[in-house]
């Protein structure tokens, strides 16, 4: 899985979210050398079918926009790593990305 560190994502936040829709690839997002605090980002085909294999808790699945992502990242991938939330990016009301702990990506997805 590729690589990208927090603060590069926040510079460019929809251009990110473009490639791994576009390329149907997941990306690491890396926080400060953290690995426990990296989150995935993954195409929506790809976190259906790891909900399929480990279902998340409707009240763990939230949904942003690409501009509410971009303004509030830090939050929701904070939400994700320590309470293992799962978020719906939505472009013009369609799912877009998710946003995943990195651990569930891993394991669900053979990553």
């Amino acid at each position: 899985m590729e690589t990208v560190n927090g603060k590069a994502l926040r510079l460019k936040t929809a251009d990110y979210l473009d490639i791994v829709a576009r390329e149907q690839k997941p990306l690491e997002v890396t926080y400060r050398g953290r690995p426990a605090e990296s989150v995935a980002l993954i195409p929506p085909k790809l976190w259906r079918n790891g909900i399929a294999k480990a279902p998340v808790a409707q009240a763990k699945i939230q949904d942003a926009s690409v501009r509410d992502t971009r303004a509030r990242f830090g939050d929701l991938r904070n939400s994700a790593v320590r309470e293992g939330v799962h978020v719906r990016i939505t472009r013009n009301g369609a799912e877009h990305v998710v946003l995943v702990p990195i651990e569930w990506a891993r394991t669900v997805l053979g990553l």
